[in-house]
């Protein structure tokens, strides 16, 4: 029997974000995780705005 498992980028970008949740979650206060969660989500519209473009 052969198994072929074929993971996807975007499994372990799933599992590193929820690893870095956890932890700001538990570590971090809510003004700073509040600042961190914004400035990932304008990194991530960014990176999706120049994904898109095309220049």
């Amino acid at each position: 029997m052969n198994f072929n498992v074929i993971i996807d980028w975007k499994s372990f970008l799933a599992i590193g974000a929820t690893a870095v949740g956890i932890i700001l979650v538990t570590k971090i206060d809510s003004a700073a995780a509040k600042e961190v969660l914004i400035q990932a989500i304008d990194t991530c519209g960014n990176l999706a705005i120049v994904d898109n473009s095309n220049c």
